[in-house]
């Protein structure tokens, strides 16, 4: 307890346990979100550049919109 207790003092995290699982819990929800959101958008790839189309009605790739 006393890492946990040093954990929270130096990163600023709770050293309540039920409040670190429920963050955990939170995280591992949004990061299989996030995942099942790419898998999504990659049954769309081109199959001879594997680039990934800007919308669903248009085929086309565009790079000025690769960083956004």
């Amino acid at each position: 307890m006393l890492t946990l207790t040093l954990a929270a003092v130096l990163l600023g995290v709770p050293a309540d346990l039920d409040e670190l699982e429920a963050r955990a819990d939170a995280v591992h929800q949004a990061l299989s979100a996030s995942h099942h959101y790419m898998e999504g958008w990659l049954a769309y790839q081109d199959p001879e550049t594997d680039l990934i189309p800007q919308r669903l009605d248009s085929p086309l790739w565009t790079p000025e919109n690769s960083a956004a």
